[in-house]
């Protein structure tokens, strides 16, 4: 082969052989390069998915990165001993002093803000609201328990904020208040495991009351529109759902029983007694007290504590009230009263007719006077006349009675070691002056009805089945081509007030009191002006008074007011005015603000108590 052909042969074999190496070098390249991305992919996916799971356990220690780092304001929760009426002393936990206050005991903690706001105090813990969340102290040990909860839900709303503690332990606590839909909604934390549960429809539902004794057996009662549920604090869910009018738990220290539906059932859902149609339930003395309904009739059936059959009694035509170790009843239009032997102790009234008399139940039962223990039932009666009770209370003017608006009836006493009993007539008086003002933001057509109308004693205008007004923005009403300011009623009381919490308030105090307390719970001027100059002399008169401002919860559950359309915001305020002779020191009540948004609603009356 000729040395040119040779030379340009090798050339070529040379450069193939080059270009071949540059690209295994070049691939090898690349796939290290993707080897290196699939890597880093793979490591970030890791990173990614640990970031994850660390913040969703370890949520509660993030949120509270910040608890040692308070320095805000320290507060103060004093011990206050209080004077009940009958003379008993107990105490009571708040921030807040006034003057003659006596304080048992004092316990100081640190907040992390210096604007922080106690909303609740019990007797080892506080519920500060802060930083637009709520917080948990517990004060005793100046310690941050848990934080925050419902961050950010409560600026602009009105909420309702509530601590469950018993025998030392805190079981729950709960935040309620209005979402973007002009819905409740609850937060809660459940203090048995940590777990807190935001978003839940409905609001707490009368968490003073005995009711949330379930918080010991996991469950917190919520009310949404008409139902009541039971939300389960262990599973975060609503394990049950009632549309029942009549509601109750009974508590036995061991377990929990729902009444509802006409039935008993435990909190597994399953029914633990064979007695259907229950009206009342009680567990009292290890024994299950059952009032349940045969035929026309009413009967009383005791279990003990296995839930074994112990007795029944005989047919009564109504069983009004389960106490104590007593039981009231309608025997053959006899008021009586009986023990769990179905023993008559002694009868009150030989005419008694539920069409005419009612028993005020939540204002009778065990009372102690003069180191004698007796019971006194209060009865509604028409029948009882002026004179009457001038003659039983010389306290009482005539006057006094002619202002007032309904509620003549009897105290009956029965003393059980002397087995006397006695009956007083009273004026039980009812809801005076109740008004109520609409504020549209346009003007509306509106109506207004009350779920019980039967109550009513005195409307203007004339109430025929509503009212149904035009309503200006300026709260200006037309009915029938007439003006009105607001709408005008009086009712019966149903709703017993202990005073065991509230205010103690002196003649010459009694303008600034008003003032203050109705700015605070959110009165405009010229609603402050009118309730004041309706209330005002009855304080002046009265020289020394309890005071307890019953707000709208808890006045729906007892008089509920239907408006079409449904306001925006709705306050309804019951003065509860009750006259003593020398000064009460009482738990202070606190008082929410009410906050105007959109269509609002808003009604003011009161109570005089003898």
């Amino acid at each position: 082969m000729d040395n040119k052909l040779k030379c340009l042969f090798s050339f070529f074999k040379k450069n193939d052989i080059l270009i071949i190496g540059d690209s295994m070098e070049y691939i090898e390249n690349i796939q290290r390069k993707k080897r290196i991305i699939i890597a880093l992919i793979i490591i970030t996916i890791i990173v990614l998915i640990g970031s994850i799971i660390f913040f969703v356990t370890h949520r509660k220690n993030i949120k509270d990165l910040s608890k040692n780092l308070r320095n805000g304001r320290q507060v103060t929760i004093n011990e206050i001993k209080t004077t009940n009426l009958n003379g008993s002393t107990s105490s009571y936990f708040s921030e807040n002093l006034e003057e003659d206050d006596e304080v048992i005991d004092k316990k100081t903690f640190t907040c992390k803000t210096t604007d922080c706001q106690v909303e609740d105090v019990t007797k080892n813990y506080a519920f500060v609201l802060e930083n637009n969340g709520f917080y948990i102290y517990n004060y005793p040990k100046n310690e941050l328990v848990y934080g925050p909860l419902a961050e950010d839900e409560v600026e602009e709303f009105q909420y309702t904020a509530k601590l469950i503690e018993y025998d030392d332990k805190l079981y729950a606590a709960g935040v309620s208040y209005y979402d973007d839909s002009e819905n409740y909604e609850t937060a809660l934390y459940n203090a048995k495991d940590g777990n807190s549960y935001e978003n839940i429809k409905g609001s707490m539902y009368d968490f003073t009351d005995d009711i949330n004794v379930t918080a010991k057996y996991n469950y917190i009662v919520l009310k949404d529109d008409e139902k009541i549920n039971f939300f389960n604090l262990k599973t975060g869910k609503i394990d049950y759902n009632y549309q029942d009018g009549y509601m109750d738990v009974i508590d036995t220290k061991k377990d929990a029983y729902i009444v509802s539906s006409n039935k008993i059932y435990n909190l597994n859902k399953q029914e633990v007694f064979k007695e259907n149609e229950v009206a009342l339930a009680k567990f009292i003395n290890n024994q299950f007290i059952i009032s349940k309904i045969n035929g026309s009739k009413r009967q009383i059936v005791i279990y003990d504590k296995n839930k074994k059959f112990v007795k029944k009694s005989p047919n009564y035509d109504n069983v009004l009230m389960i106490g104590e170790n007593f039981i009231v009843v309608n025997n053959n239009q006899k008021l009586q009263l009986v023990d769990f032997n179905f023993n008559v102790l002694t009868t009150f009234m030989t005419n008694y007719d539920e069409s005419k008399n009612m028993i005020y139940e939540s204002e009778s039962g065990w009372y102690t006077t003069n180191n004698q223990k007796g019971i006194c039932i209060i009865v509604e009666d028409s029948n009882v006349k002026m004179e009457e009770i001038l003659k039983d209370n010389p306290n009482l003017t005539k006057e006094d009675l002619e202002n007032a608006s309904d509620g003549y009836g009897y105290e009956f006493y029965y003393i059980p070691s002397t087995k006397k009993s006695l009956k007083k007539a009273i004026y039980i008086g009812g809801y005076g002056k109740p008004i109520l003002y609409l504020y549209p933001k346009v003007e509306t057509k509106v109506t207004v009805r009350f779920e019980n109308p039967s109550k009513l004693t005195t409307t203007y205008p004339k109430y025929q089945n509503k009212w149904e007004v035009i309503a200006k923005p300026n709260g200006d009403l037309n009915l029938n081509g007439r003006y009105y300011y607001g709408l005008y009623w009086e009712e019966k009381a149903s709703h017993y007030i202990d005073f065991n919490e509230g205010f103690y308030v002196e003649s010459k105090d009694a303008i600034k009191f008003l003032e203050e307390k109705l700015a605070e719970i959110g009165f405009n001027e010229r609603e402050s002006n009118e309730f004041i100059m309706y209330w005002l002399p009855i304080l002046e008169k009265n020289q020394k008074s309890l005071v307890y401002f019953e707000l709208t919860e808890e006045r729906d559950k007892y008089s509920k007011l239907l408006i079409t359309p449904k306001p925006d915001s709705l306050l309804r305020v019951a003065i509860h005015v009750k006259k003593v002779n020398e000064k009460v020191n009482i738990k202070k009540q606190q008082l929410k603000k009410f906050k105007r948004k959109g269509f609002t609603a808003l009604e003011w009356g009161g109570v005089i108590h003898e």
